[in-house]
């Protein structure tokens, strides 16, 4: 035999071949055109929670500056009645506590008051609930966040 071909030995072939690319990149397309549109569902649907837990967190903020301080709170909507451009949180002196710039993502409140005031024992000045829509452009569902006569507020999933 010749020591030529003892030394002789099969290669594997370390590679794809261009059909099974082909077939990979046509299931990775499928994929992704199922996937996108369910991502973007998540997208909104975390903005629209994360902009209602931060409105929820002002309206705490509120509350509590009225309970520590003693004296009326009030928050009211930058912009007469169009709170998603923002909203400040001030003292009845006059002091503003704390702004906040806006909504962003085509984020929409509409309710049917421009402030809101607690008392120094965190009470509603307006003795009636409150009730603000939050929603997002395109969003399946929007927020409705709910403020009682005795301050405390929740959120509720809307359709």
């Amino acid at each position: 035999m010749n020591k030529n071909h003892e030394n002789f030995r099969c290669r594997t072939q370390a590679g794809f071949t261009l059909v099974e690319l082909i077939i990979t990149l046509t299931i990775a397309a499928i994929l992704v055109t199922v996937a996108v549109p369910s991502f973007r569902d998540v997208v909104q649907n975390n903005r629209i929670t994360t902009q209602a837990n931060e409105f929820l967190t002002a309206l705490s903020i509120a509350r509590s500056e009225a309970l520590k301080r003693g004296r009326n709170v009030s928050i009211s909507a930058d912009t007469a009645g169009e709170w998603h451009n923002g909203w400040t949180i001030s003292d009845n002196l006059g002091n503003a506590l704390y702004v906040n710039e806006g909504l962003e993502g085509g984020s929409t409140i509409t309710t049917a008051v421009d402030t809101l005031t607690f008392n120094s024992r965190g009470f509603l000045t307006t003795g009636t609930a409150t009730v603000f829509n939050l929603d997002v452009t395109d969003a399946q569902s929007g927020r409705s966040i709910t403020i009682t006569p005795a301050g405390s507020s929740s959120i509720q999933k809307t359709p």
